[in-house]
């Protein structure tokens, strides 16, 4: 894997966009990039699914995944750190399958952190963090806590044969209640082109 700077990451994109490859494009090359690596590690048909999206690009490349997500069978549940634009295509394109977009609140997102499968952060990319990170702290917080939670909350019940990303909080052996659920931990991805 190649890594380049924030710089050099804008001089590339910069260099593809003038050479036809339009930041949409990439911003569709990339969202459905993520919903792929995700499939590969998970059947994702009836999972649920959080994606957390930025202003930007970074959270447009959620939006992309997002979409891609649903349409191959997850139930997909979209927060943002600040309205985006209605007019915004890949806004749009989620509005037309009938996939809310819900500005960010502890209240909205306690349910889909504590039951979610995987979690897509999709907030921001490296060169803006700094900028945004009065914005984006408080959700960070929720997200790690409910995460921790979860967890912190099974430890006795995973297998250790299975990889961290499948490991599930269900054992024939482990005290279970009947109203206990079969849960996965939550696989986590970062859409995060942009690393320094």
């Amino acid at each position: 894997m190649k890594l380049v700077t924030v710089d050099q990451m804008r001089r590339i994109e910069a260099a593809s966009d003038a050479q036809g490859h339009t930041y949409a494009v990439m911003m569709e090359r990339a969202g459905s990039a993520v919903a792929r690596v995700i499939q590969t590690r998970l059947d994702i048909r009836g999972q649920r699914i959080l994606v957390l999206a930025g202003p930007g690009n970074n959270g447009g490349d959620g939006l992309v995944a997002a979409r891609h997500l649903h349409d191959a069978g997850a139930k997909v549940g979209v927060f943002v750190l600040k309205p985006r634009d209605d007019a915004d295509a890949h806004t749009a394109a989620l509005c037309e399958r009938g996939i809310d977009i819900k500005v960010w609140s502890d209240d909205g997102l306690h349910d889909w952190l504590s039951s979610g499968a995987v979690i897509v952060d999709a907030l921001l990319a490296r060169a803006r963090r700094d900028r945004l990170a009065a914005i984006s702290r408080p959700c960070l917080i929720a997200v790690k806590q409910a995460v921790s939670a979860r967890r912190s909350a099974a430890p006795d019940l995973i297998d250790p044969a299975w990889p961290t990303s499948l490991r599930f909080t269900h054992s024939s052996t482990a005290r279970q209640t009947d109203a206990a659920p079969l849960r996965m931990l939550p696989l986590i991805v970062a859409v995060d082109g942009r690393q320094a």
